[in-house]
C-alpha cells in the first residue's frame, strides 16, 4: 500500500518557523480547546524557501498523471512553544491510510509550518485523496486534493507563477503614483498614493482627495498626469477613482475575487521619505467588517502616511487591496491641523479597548469591493463633490481656540471652568453632553457661532441655534454648547463649531445604545 504514492523513504518532511511573528511564551489553554490553529494549508507540485517562508510555487488541488510526478502539501499553524510530536497521514480515495510519518520537533516560535512531499507513481489510484496532520495527537488540519489519469486540460489555464520580492517591487512601482490634494491657495493639505487599475484610471483613498480644489498626480518617472475628474467615489468606504491623461500606464492585474486568505503573505510600498518608496512585506492577519465603513483586511506591518492609497499585492504580483494608513473616520485628517495647537482635544479614545475602530498595524480595502468604471464614463468635478457635502470643509480661524473638548458636564473652579468626564464615546443614557471651547483671540472676531452635527456620509444631521459672538484680540473666553445625544441614532458623528459659514473647530463623537 505504501508504494501507491511512492516508497516511505521518499517522503520528505520539512519544518519552517515564521520570522514574521516574534517568539512568545505559550499561554494557558483551557481543557478541551484546540492548542493549534491552522493558519493555512496549500498543495502543489513544487515548493521552495523564499524570504524566510516556505512557498508552494504552483498552488493547486488537482494533479494529472503522467505530467505531475510529485505532490507537496504545506501546513502552517499557530500554537504553543516547545516539543511537539507531528504526524502526516496520507489517505487514498477509499479513506485508507497508505503512508504515515512521524517526527518530534522543537518549536521556538508561535507560528511554524511543515511541508510533506511524496512522489506520484503511474499506478496510483485516481480520485480524491487527503493528508491529515496531527500535532501532539490533536487533529490539526486536513488537506484534500485529487489525482486524475488524464492530460492537464487547457481549461485549467496557465499555472500562476510566484514572483520574487524584487519583481513584485518593480511591478508595484510601475503602477503607483503620488496624489496631492491642493487647496484654494495651492497649499497641499493632503499627500498620499494611488495605483493604476486600468489605462488612465487611478484608484486612491477618498481621504487623499477630500477638501481639494485641485489634484496633482506625479508618476513614478517624475512626469505629471492631468486629472480630468472623479469617475466614482465613496466617502465612507474611503476610495475614489480618478480619470487621468497619462502617456504610458502599467496597470496592475487585479487578483481573483476572494483569492486571499488570512495568513497569506502580502506586499506593499512604503514611503518613509519623499519620492523614496521601499517594499514592505508581511501577512494578512485578519478580516472584519467595521460599522459604517465596510470590510477591511488587517495587516501585520505599518506604513507611513504618504503610502496611504498604495497597492497591496499577493505573491503573484496581483493587487488584492489598497492600503489605508490614515484614520477610518472620513474627514479626520483635518484634525491634524489642530493637533499642533495647545490643549486641542483629539478623539483618541474612539479607538479605545471597547471601540469598533480599534486596530493595530495597517488596514487594506479589498479591491473586489470597489466597482471599477471605464475611462469613457462621465466624471464629476471636485467642485460638485464639495457643493454636495461629500467633501469636508477646511478649517479656518482655529488659531483663536486654546482648547476644545467634549464632556459630560462643565463645572466652575474659581474664575475658571473645567470639563468633567471628557470622552468621545457616549450612550443614549448620557442624555445631554457639552462641547466646551476656550477662546484666546489672536485677532478680533465677530459673527454668529453655532454647532453643526454631521453623519460620516457628510450630510447635516442637526444644528444649534446661532448666537452672536464678538471678541477682541488678546481676550479669553469660555463657551459651552449643549448637545442632546439621547435620540441620535447609534453611529459616529462629526462635530463642527461654525463661525458664520466657516468651521473653526472640529471633533468626532460616537453614540452607542
Amino acid at each position: 500500500m505504501l508504494t501507491m504514492l511512492g516508497a516511505l523513504e521518499c517522503l520528505t518532511i520539512g519544518f519552517l518557523e515564521s520570522d514574521a511573528l516574534a517568539a512568545q511564551q505559550a499561554g494557558g489553554v483551557q481543557a478541551g480547546e484546540p492548542k493549534f490553529r491552522l493558519v493555512r494549508s496549500v498543495s502543489g507540485s513544487k515548493g521552495s524557501l523564499q524570504g524566510g517562508q516556505y512557498v508552494i510555487e504552483d498552488p493547486r488541488d488537482s494533479f494529472y498523471i503522467p505530467a505531475d510526478t510529485k505532490i507537496t502539501v504545506y501546513f502552517e499553524w499557530e500554537g504553543p512553544l516547545g516539543l511537539h510530536h507531528v504526524e502526516g497521514i496520507w489517505k487514498n480515495p477509499d479513506g485508507k491510510v497508505v503512508s504515515l510519518s512521524d517526527v518530534d520537533y522543537q518549536s521556538k516560535q508561535k507560528r511554524f509550518g511543515i511541508y510533506f512531499s511524496v512522489p506520484i507513481l503511474e499506478n496510483v489510484p485516481t480520485g480524491l485523496w487527503s493528508i491529515e496532520a496531527r500535532v501532539d495527537g490533536e487533529l490539526a488540519g486536513t488537506h484534500a486534493f485529487q489525482i486524475l489519469a488524464s492530460p492537464r486540460p487547457a481549461s485549467a489555464g496557465p499555472v500562476r507563477v510566484l514572483l520574487a520580492p524584487g519583481e513584485i517591487y518593480k511591478r508595484a512601482m510601475g503602477a503607483t503614483v503620488n496624489v496631492e490634494a491642493l487647496g484654494p491657495d495651492r497649499e497641499a493639505p493632503a499627500r498620499g498614493s494611488g495605483l493604476f487599475v486600468a489605462d488612465n484610471i487611478i484608484l486612491t483613498g477618498f481621504e487623499n482627495i477630500d477638501s481639494a480644489t485641485n489634484l496633482q498626480v506625479t508618476l513614478t518617472d517624475g512626469g505629471r498626469a492631468e486629472v480630468e475628474g472623479v469617475l466614482m467615489a465613496s466617502r465612507t468606504d474611503d476610495w475614489a477613482l480618478l480619470k487621468v491623461q497619462a502617456p504610458k500606464t502599467t496597470p496592475l492585474t487585479i487578483a481573483p475575487a476572494k483569492s486571499w486568505q488570512v495568513g497569506d503573505r502580502c506586499f506593499a510600498l512604503d514611503e518613509p521619505q519623499d519620492n523614496n518608496r521601499t517594499i514592505a512585506d508581511g501577512n494578512i492577519t485578519g478580516e472584519r467588517n467595521f460599522p459604517e465603513i465596510g470590510e477591511r483586511l488587517d495587516l501585520s506591518f505599518g506604513l507611513q502616511p504618504p503610502a496611504s492609497g498604495s497597492p497591496l499585492l499577493n505573491e503573484y504580483g496581483e493587487a488584492i487591496g489598497m492600503v489605508v494608513v490614515r484614520s477610518m473616520l472620513p474627514g479626520s485628517k483635518s484634525l491634524d491641523l489642530m493637533r499642533s495647537g495647545i490643549g486641542l482635544a483629539y478623539p483618541g479614545n474612539l479607538y479605545g479597548a471597547d471601540s469598533p475602530f480599534r486596530f493595530q498595524g495597517e488596514l487594506a480595502i479589498p479591491l473586489t469591493d470597489i466597482q471599477l468604471k471605464s475611462a469613457d464614463s462621465p466624471t464629476t468635478p471636485l467642485s460638485q463633490l464639495s457643493s454636495s457635502g461629500q467633501f469636508t470643509p477646511l478649517l479656518a480661524g482655529f488659531e483663536n481656540i486654546l482648547r476644545g473638548t467634549v464632556a459630560r458636564r462643565v463645572i466652575r473652579k474659581g474664575s475658571d471652568w473645567e470639563p468633567v468626564d471628557q470622552k468621545f464615546q457616549y450612550s443614549h443614557a448620557d442624555g445631554q453632553i457639552v462641547v466646551f471651547i476656550t477662546w484666546r483671540m489672536q485677532n478680533k472676531v465677530k459673527g454668529m457661532a453655532s454647532l453643526h452635527l454631521y453623519g460620516l456620509s457628510g450630510l447635516l444631521v442637526a444644528t444649534s441655534r446661532p448666537s452672536k459672538f464678538s471678541l477682541s484680540k488678546g481676550q479669553m473666553s469660555y463657551m459651552t454648547y449643549p448637545l442632546d445625544v439621547s435620540k441620535l441614532p447609534a453611529g459616529t458623528y462629526r462635530v463642527d463649531l461654525m463661525m458664520d459659514a466657516t468651521p473653526v473647530w472640529r471633533t468626532f463623537i460616537r453614540v452607542v445604545d
